[in-house]
């Protein structure tokens, strides 16, 4: 929309030093670290159970949390509770520690080993979406309920903010009104 703005992505799910990197911005999904960044809510991702069909048709389905250990999961290992899946299910919050063969700090790969038939995973539903609607994956232990996370835009500083981020910074909280 802005002619007067180039943007460069680094699509890395690691998370970076913006003042030492040279960021502008980031955006950061979860909880935020303390910090000297000022950040704005953007949005909010639910985070969804799923699995192929080809893995629920070898497989079966797991009856419950507690059955994950008879499953292969796929951990995605940039959640801060690590290979620790936290849900809550009928008011209660339930944790069960995950072994899996596949971990990586890559949504979109995971995904793709999800599709692929390789396991159960655990994702924000806009990396999922697309592939619910396929049929290429589906929802699974829908009772268990993952927490909600806020996606925000991380920025260092106000003050002398080029307007060219003030404007970036704009456009992205007007996404989240539509």
């Amino acid at each position: 929309q802005n002619r007067d703005v180039d943007l460069v992505l680094n699509l890395s799910s690691n998370r970076v030093d913006l003042i030492s990197g040279g960021f502008d911005a980031a955006i950061r999904i979860g909880v935020l670290d303390d910090s000297t960044l000022f950040a704005r809510k953007i949005g909010i991702t639910s985070i969804l159970m799923c699995a192929a069909p080809s893995y629920i048709k070898k497989h079966g389905e797991p009856a419950d949390f507690d059955d994950l250990t008879n499953h292969q999961c796929i951990l995605y290992n940039n959640y801060a509770s690590g290979s620790e899946w936290v849900a809550m299910h009928n008011g209660q919050q339930v944790r069960k520690r995950i072994v899996g063969r596949y971990s990586s700090n890559s949504g979109h790969y995971n995904r793709s080993l999800a599709i692929n038939g390789q396991g159960i995973a655990v994702l924000p539903d806009f990396i999922v979406g697309d592939a619910f609607e396929k049929g290429t994956l589906m929802p699974i232990l829908e009772d268990f309920n993952f927490p909600q996370l806020d996606i925000n835009v991380l920025y260092p500083q106000k003050r002398n903010m080029p307007a060219s981020l003030r404007a970036l910074i704009s456009h992205l909280c007007d996404l989240r009104v539509k």
